[in-house]
C-alpha cells in the first residue's frame, strides 16, 4: 500500500506568521489536529492542536505565531512511498525522541497516524 491511497490530497495549512488564534479557529472549523505550516510554498514544520494548547497557556501566548508552536523537521516523502516505510519511521521517532509522530508530508498531501491500519500502530 501507498501513502498516496490514504493521505489528505489537499490539506489545510498555515503560514509561519499566522497568529495561533487563527490556528486554533482553522483546527477547531475543520475538526482536524494537524497544520502543515509553510514558508511560502515550503514544508517547514507541523502545528499539532497540543502544540498550540500549550503555547496558547503561555503568557503572551494570543501573540504567538505558527513559528513559534510547530514541530519543526517535517518528515517528507513522495507520494508513492510505501505506507510500511512512514509506519517504520514513525515507530523510530517515537522510540528514540518520544516524539507523538503526528503528522507527515508526502509531497502533494499530507498524512497523519489516524491512516495507520491499527495492526501497525506503534503503542
Amino acid at each position: 500500500m501507498f501513502i498516496k491511497e490514504c493521505m489528505t490530497k489537499s490539506p489545510y495549512t498555515v503560514g509561519v506568521d499566522t497568529l495561533l488564534l487563527k490556528a486554533r479557529e482553522l483546527l477547531s472549523e475543520h475538526d482536524i489536529r494537524h497544520l502543515p505550516v509553510l514558508d511560502e510554498k515550503k514544508l517547514v514544520g507541523i502545528l499539532s492542536d497540543g502544540n498550540l494548547k500549550q503555547a496558547l497557556a503561555s503568557p503572551g501566548g494570543e501573540r504567538f505565531l505558527a513559528a513559534d508552536a510547530m514541530m519543526p523537521d517535517a518528515f517528507a516523502v513522495t507520494p508513492e512511498t510505501e505506507l510500511a516505510t512512514v509506519v517504520e519511521e514513525m515507530a523510530r521517532k517515537i522510540r528514540l525522541r518520544g516524539d507523538s509522530g503526528t503528522g507527515w508530508n508526502s509531497g502533494r498531501g499530507f498524512y497523519n497516524r489516524r491512516c495507520v491500519p491499527s495492526s501497525c500502530r506503534v503503542t
